[in-house]
């Protein structure tokens, strides 16, 4: 039952993680927004409410870049530095924000390992308990393993048509760009599921896998 219990809240776990990097990974439209005759400068950021300010060097430019974290929602919102003298002068850069979480939640892994006042004393081993690596658990292995390959696929996937898509000038197509994407593989997936192969499901599954990584 402690088993169960564990592998559940696993599952709720990485579904969640799942669901807020696909949300991190949208990609906002660049419509020009006009108030008044004027044109507002960050239109798609959104509302802050409960903001905090941080500073960091996102696109290693010797420029601190300025990151906002709402606390209402937990949304990391990234601006660049433009460099301007004696102005604030910032550009919303949402790509960033995943990248900043990242380094936020591996600079906050390392201090709370670090931490040792409040560490428990050591319990002695049980010897009828399991020790053995959660990765040896085959449920724990057919989770982990499909997640971290496609979550790495579909990552990179989105930030090349973004970086691509701004490198070319035409930033407010991108969202386009990924809906024409992500169409075309709905419709390969229907063609692929009607053809009848030879090999088994578990098969195809695993080198769809690993071909979904290696591109």
């Amino acid at each position: 039952m402690r088993q169960s219990s564990v592998l559940i809240t696993l599952f709720f776990v990485s579904l969640s993680l799942g669901t807020q990097a696909q949300q991190q990974m949208f990609e906002r439209m660049w419509y020009p927004v006009k108030a008044n005759g004027t044109d507002l400068k960050f239109p798609f950021a959104g509302g802050l409410n409960a903001p905090q300010f941080s500073q960091a060097d996102l696109n290693r430019d010797g420029l601190q870049d300025l990151v906002v974290f709402e606390r209402v929602g937990n949304i990391l919102l990234t601006f660049l530095n433009n460099g301007t003298p004696n102005e604030a002068d910032y550009t919303f850069a949402p790509e960033y924000a995943i990248f900043a979480a990242m380094l936020f939640v591996a600079t906050g892994g390392l201090l709370f390992a670090s931490q040792k006042l409040t560490e428990p004393p050591p319990h002695p081993k049980e010897p009828d308990s399991d020790h053995s690596l959660l990765i040896r658990l085959p449920f724990i292995r057919a989770l982990f393993i499909p997640l971290m390959l496609c979550g790495s696929f579909f990552s990179s996937a989105g930030l090349v048509i973004v970086g691509y898509s701004e490198e070319y000038g035409i930033r407010e197509w991108s969202g386009y760009f990924i809906a024409v994407w992500s169409l075309g593989s709905g419709i390969s997936a229907l063609i692929i599921g009607a053809i009848k192969w030879k090999r088994s499901e578990a098969t195809r599954f695993l080198e769809s896998l690993f071909l979904l990584f290696l591109l």
